[in-house]
């Protein structure tokens, strides 16, 4: 059993629960635990979170461009793990603050799929879910053709002609990434010029293999039946400048943005309209004890580092504020 001996370090009676095992909530786990706080991270899926979706992690300081993201995570995951904190595969369904009338106890309320259960703290780190596109067809040919994840589909379609609909970061780096296992990749950009950092529009731009399509308003998916009764995707149509243009592909890539999901567990918390909840400089939420890092907080900046930073944050602000007058 630890003890207490001085500012917090040796103090197990502080129950710090994070939600979401991505960067953001791994990040936080393994200061927490460098604090001294007992720690339980509740992650619904795998860890990794963004990780698990991502080729490289290229922008994380002092890492090689070609370094893979999910080894990124798993070598964190492992650190978090060593570090003694308590990993949960469970879904979190609300996190809210307790009553007034239970000041006394712990203040916050975490209700799982197996249950309720209360902690000093709590920290959200559930990230954020890709937007969908709007486009007629697309629930019909989604899991069929027509995926938000070219990390865990691209290779099924290897050689073979494909399209990406969107201008930004991800669209750009899957676009990217497609280029290199794909034979011809049509990046259907929905606005006049590409939105992706700098850096990514002149690697995409070195690609002979990636076909831009600026201002690009897809309009509709079409399908073949295969023998087995399944319709599965094999045309994209859209309208660019002024032309309208059929695809012939064998998949398609949706990347228009990403929408927040802390919204959803934490409906008592103040959000924006995207489902992301607003914080001040110091991670904390309008909850009493609630805190939210990384894509769960409103206005992210959608880098690795950041979400690792964001998660430090809010560990010391709780440390500080746990123990102040020690």
């Amino acid at each position: 059993m630890l003890t207490h001996t001085g500012r917090g370090l040796q103090n197990p009676h502080m129950h710090l629960v994070i939600v979401g095992a991505g960067i953001a909530g791994l990040s936080a786990a393994l200061y927490a635990r460098l604090y001294g706080f007992e720690t339980t991270i509740y992650e619904e899926l795998a860890p990794g979170g963004r990780c698990l979706e991502t080729v490289h992690a290229k922008y994380f300081p002092g890492l090689p461009s070609n370094e893979k993201a999910v080894t990124v995570s798993e070598r964190l995951e492992s650190q978090v793990r060593e570090s003694g904190a308590e990993l949960r595969n469970e879904r979190v369904l609300q996190v809210s603050s307790r009553e007034p009338d239970s000041a006394d106890g712990p203040a916050v309320s975490i209700r799982t799929e197996n249950g309720e259960t209360f902690a000093d703290a709590c920290i959200i780190a559930v990230g954020d879910d890709r937007k969908p596109a709007g486009i007629p067809g697309e629930d019909e040919y989604t899991g069929r053709g027509l995926s938000y994840c070219a990390t865990c589909d691209g290779p099924l379609f290897r050689g073979r002609d494909v399209c990406v609909i969107g201008g930004g970061d991800s669209a750009c780096d899957e676009a990217i990434f497609l280029s290199e296992i794909c034979s011809t990749v049509h990046l259907l950009c929905r606005t006049e010029e590409l939105t992706a950092l700098p850096a990514l529009r002149t690697e995409l731009s070195s690609r002979d293999n990636i076909r831009l399509y600026p201002g690009a308003q897809v309009s509709g998916l079409d399908g073949s039946v295969t023998d087995m009764g399944f319709r599965v995707l094999n045309t994209v149509h859209f309208r660019s400048g002024g032309t309208e243009t059929s695809l012939a592909v064998a998949a398609a890539f949706v990347f228009v943005g990403r929408r927040g999901i802390a919204a959803s567990i934490a409906p008592d918390l103040t959000a924006d309209a995207d489902g992301r909840l607003h914080t001040d400089r110091h991670m904390r939420t309008s909850g009493t004890m609630i805190y939210a890092v990384g894509s769960a907080r409103s206005n992210p900046i959608p880098q690795f580092v950041v979400a690792a930073a964001d998660g430090v944050v809010a560990v010391k602000d709780l440390y500080d504020r746990m123990y102040a007058d020690t």
